[in-house]
């Protein structure tokens, strides 16, 4: 089973189309990462494919049906989406916040809340108001409503997440990965969007790369998309592949100096 964007075309303005008649599949069991230079239509993209923006040409396939036809309770129980700017607009707390993504089941309601929570280090904060916090710990929390949402399904299930790490701390960073990554090898199909190419390329099993036109410019695994010949005509920028201590790579730009 997948998530599919097939022929998507979206526009803001009918003059500046964001993304151009393109296919994409977000299969289950892996993480595939989203990457592409700022303005790429990432961001437009994920929205899309989790319901949230209705594509103006084309569709969205979640398991043969289609995305937009689907009840939402059908696909509340089955797709969960992260958003990179947490969107809450009254004093909920961070228990109530990840509550949400158990609305539509009651059980074992307070058991996986706890467990979320726990997953995301956000324990302590339960009782604090969503606004209050920083943008890092906000990330963590929606985050956690997410895998609450889908820790109840016996199998699969999709996460979409929009730069779901980006102002957290390396060490937080890190570990929401860490559960994203186990989640997806778990059987869920798992698409992030993500600007760090290092840690996409320690992070994702596939990866699709936008240009910035709005069309798919590379499709595939990591090791083999994020090398420099590949890069570098999407970003314009030289890169390197630094192999460090236990065989980590890192994905680096070459500056030179006149």
């Amino acid at each position: 089973m997948a998530l599919i964007a097939e022929k998507i075309n979206f526009w803001y303005r009918a003059d500046r189309p964001v993304l151009s008649d393109i296919s994409v599949e977000i299969p289950s069991g892996c993480v595939t990462s989203i990457l592409g230079p700022n303005g790429a239509g990432k961001s437009t993209l994920i929205r899309l494919m989790a319901g949230v923006a209705r594509p103006r040409s084309g569709r969205v396939c979640l398991d043969g049906g289609d995305l937009q036809s689907m009840p939402l309770s059908e696909r509340a129980a089955k797709l969960a989406f992260a958003p990179q700017r947490p969107n809450v607009g009254f004093a909920y707390s961070v228990r109530q916040v990840v509550g949400f993504g158990l609305l539509l089941s009651r059980s074992g309601r307070h058991r996986r809340i706890d467990q979320a929570m726990d997953q995301l280090s956000i324990t302590d904060l339960a009782d604090e108001p969503m606004l209050t916090l920083s943008v890092g710990q906000q990330q963590r929390v929606v985050l956690a409503r997410a895998l609450c949402q889908l820790a109840g399904r016996s199998e699969g299930g999709y996460l979409l997440a929009d730069e779901p790490t980006s102002a957290m701390d390396p060490a937080h960073a890190h570990d929401a990965l860490n559960l994203i990554s186990e989640l997806a090898h778990k059987g869920a199909g798992v698409a992030i969007v993500q600007h760090d190419l290092t840690q996409a390329l320690s992070t994702a099993d596939r990866v699709v790369m936008l240009d910035d036109k709005g069309d798919v410019a590379q499709a595939g695994t990591a090791q083999d998309t994020l090398i420099p010949e590949k890069l570098t005509p999407i970003f314009g920028v030289e890169f390197a592949v630094l192999t460090g201590p236990d065989s980590l790579r890192a994905v680096v730009p070459i500056t030179t100096q006149a």
